[in-house]
């Protein structure tokens, strides 16, 4: 039987909480729970048997989780997890042949298509794009997006939502808090309200980027 809604976000909410427990216990860049949970939907969206035993057996949906974090290291970390460690991870709940056999499950159902770019990356790319002005207000805007787009990667409500259009709206909330402690005569104050009004448009008008 298929989780409902309500409980389908709860157990969302659980993994991704777990993940971001294991991510910190082993070093790992918070950016890797994003790409775990997109990995992840994507996964439970196929068509494959393994796939519709997830979405209906909570002990199924921790493997694949366990095992799309797996996969995240391997193509975003400079080491790799071994399937033993991730076994142990889970405490010994799913063993590392179980987690290496979902492995190849996954990569097919996905067509090995594996490089979505995440909110956090966008964030990166967009807040690139700052002038020289606006750079004394970098480090907080860069803190205070990443942390949202951290947030919203445990949350179903913006599974369906464009990574790049979340990254937006990320910076954006970001800027709002940020302006208030910057010297609305200095010039990266006044950039930092032309990006926000020139990205903030665009959002609204559903062009921004693809997902």
């Amino acid at each position: 039987m298929l989780f409902d809604l309500s409980t389908s976000y709860i157990i969302m909410i659980l993994i991704h909480t777990y993940l971001c427990t294991v991510i910190d216990s082993t070093r790992l860049q918070r950016d890797t729970a994003s790409v775990t949970m997109d990995l992840l939907d994507r996964f439970l969206c196929t068509e494959s048997h393994r796939a519709t035993q997830a979405r209906a057996n909570r002990k199924e949906y921790q493997l694949a989780a366990m095992t799309c974090l797996y996969i995240a290291v391997k193509i975003y970390e400079p080491f790799e997890l071994d399937a033993n460690l991730m076994s142990r991870l889970s405490r010994g709940i799913h063993s590392a042949e179980e987690i290496t056999a979902l492995e190849y499950e996954i990569l097919v159902s996905l067509q090995w298509k594996l490089a979505n770019p995440t909110p956090f990356q966008f964030v990166n790319y967009l807040l690139s794009l700052l002038p020289e002005s606006a750079k004394p207000v970098a480090p907080l805007l860069y803190e205070n997006s990443h942390f949202q787009t951290e947030l919203a990667a445990g949350d179903y409500a913006f599974a369906c939502i464009k990574s790049s259009t979340v990254a937006v709206a990320s910076i954006l909330n970001s800027m709002g808090s940020a302006l208030g402690g910057v010297d609305q005569s200095s010039s990266a104050f006044n950039e930092c309200v032309s990006y926000r009004h020139m990205y903030g448009e665009r959002i609204c008008q559903g062009d921004i980027g693809d997902r």
